[in-house]
């Protein structure tokens, strides 16, 4: 507490490491208009998540007045704590909306967004990273004025690096082949990164995405 003397009752946000951290400290701070965010050790008293195996992607969360716990499993199991307002509600939005669409689609294929949380963060920040990078190009485009053909959405069909994958919409659906497999194909949508068939495929999984 004595490292941040100076900066508390300024609602600045302090970021530490696991050494420091303790549901304690993140209450003291609180108390004096300080928030914070960090690892945390799972043996720290008040912790509410024991060390304990789950499968890689897996989250849990919960969350007492400012304090959101938050653990979840990469290649290790990482522990966070944080009393930040916006990093608060970014964390329960995401597992919040990870939920709503796996309960939507409970027998999705695996290695899709909706397989695994893990993937789903994954699909979110690159899909915030594409965004980003087409309105800097967008920015920096010459006048289109007088022209008839706009600017294409992120999202849109085309053809996917590597070999025919599982189609994302024909999972959903259970649509199989003769020999009753998923069917596959080469296609679907960089942004979110998936395999779909055009025509209905496309359309469905859209329709899904926008909430129609």
């Amino acid at each position: 507490m004595s490292m941040v003397q100076p900066y508390l009752g300024n609602k600045h946000v302090v970021f530490f490491d696991n050494f420091f951290s303790s549901p304690r400290l993140a209450l003291d701070l609180l108390r004096k208009d300080t928030y914070c965010c960090g690892t945390i050790r799972p043996n720290r008293k008040g912790w509410p998540y024991p060390k304990s195996k789950q499968r890689k992607g897996e989250a849990k969360m919960k969350l007492s007045g400012l304090i959101v716990a938050t653990q979840w499993t990469d290649k290790r199991q990482i522990n966070v704590i944080s009393t930040s307002s916006n990093l608060t509600m970014a964390t329960v939005s995401i597992i919040n909306a990870f939920r709503l669409i796996k309960c939507a689609n409970p027998d999705a294929a695996r290695d899709t967004i909706v397989s695994s949380h893990l993937q789903f963060r994954t699909a979110i920040v690159k899909a915030l990273m594409k965004k980003a990078v087409a309105k800097k190009q967008v920015a920096e485009a010459p006048s289109v004025a007088g022209q008839s053909r706009p600017y294409a959405s992120a999202h849109a069909l085309s053809k996917m690096p590597g070999r025919k994958w599982r189609c994302f919409q024909c999972a959903v659906d259970s649509v199989k082949t003769a020999s009753g497999r998923t069917r596959e194909t080469t296609t679907g949508c960089h942004l979110c990164n998936i395999h779909l068939h055009g025509g209905a495929c496309y359309s469905k999984y859209e329709n899904l995405k926008n909430g129609h």
